[in-house]
């Protein structure tokens, strides 16, 4: 099982409980979006969350691959780790850092393992294969829940799996913006707190969902009108479901959505 550490400095040893969740939440969020990204989704990883330090605030979060996944789709999970460009390319955007030679030369055999997944009958055989997926999806996880939003909208990865990181982030932080007991927020077991809390509202900006295909897409018509509003909606996520209604000059009524990212950003 690998360990993903959130830290956050607070004047008192305590933070909202909607800060602890959605952390844990949105940490689950990045695991899901790479496991897709990395192996197509076809592993299963659980979390869980392990009691925190006497008199600390970190937030120890686990991440383990189910035992139940066959043998051949773990095996070929781990060469995806040591053995694809694109896999170790996002990994060390995300993190900055490279895969070590240790672990390279661990995984090197795996090919041949691979041509011939009988030899291999039980997922328990493999633990060191495990293992080693469980700390590289963990790291991403971290490194796309740390890294500056500018950095992150740039690595190469499908939109769609950009946008469930991007919202994982932005769930974590949102939370810990929200809880003025947050000052600072780090992810080492180290007193070191590399994203203060004045740098919170950029990472926590909710990210535009993916376009459709081009083709796809209605032409827009733009109009300046005056509606009074009847009924807001202060969740943007729940738009899609429940719109804004208003009331225009002639008194009919108006659904809408407000697609502002200004005005989110300062509501």
């Amino acid at each position: 099982m690998a360990t993903l550490l959130i830290h956050y400095e607070v004047p008192r040893n305590f933070v909202r409980l909607d800060t602890f969740i959605s952390s844990a939440q949105a940490t689950e969020r990045a695991v899901q979006a790479l496991n897709k990204a990395y192996f197509e989704g076809q592993l299963q990883f659980e979390l869980v969350v392990f009691a925190p330090e006497q008199g600390s605030l970190k937030q120890f979060i686990g991440v383990t691959l189910k035992r139940s996944t066959q043998a051949a789709i773990i095996i070929w999970a781990a060469v995806q780790v040591m053995d694809s460009q694109s896999v170790q390319e996002v990994f060390e955007e995300l993190t900055g850092a490279t895969p070590s030679e240790h672990l390279i030369e661990q995984i090197r055999s795996l090919k041949e393992r691979q041509a011939d997944t009988e030899q291999t009958s039980e997922p328990e055989e493999l633990s060191g294969e495990i293992e080693l997926i469980e700390e590289f999806v963990s790291q991403s996880a971290r490194g796309a829940l740390e890294v500056p939003r500018d950095q992150l909208v740039t690595i190469k990865l499908p939109d769609a799996t950009k946008y469930e990181l991007e919202s994982a982030q932005s769930e974590l932080f949102e939370a810990a913006l929200d809880d003025p007991n947050v000052q600072a927020v780090g992810f080492t077991d180290e007193e070191d707190f590399p994203i203060p809390r004045n740098q919170f509202a950029e990472r926590a900006i909710k990210p535009r969902p993916p376009r459709e295909e081009e083709g796809e897409l209605d032409d827009w018509r733009v109009s300046i009108q005056r509606l009074r509003v009847t009924s807001p909606n202060f969740d943007r996520d729940d738009q899609s479901y429940r719109k804004w209604k208003a009331k225009d000059a002639t008194g009919s009524t108006i659904l809408f959505e407000v697609a502002d990212e200004e005005f989110w950003f300062n509501l």
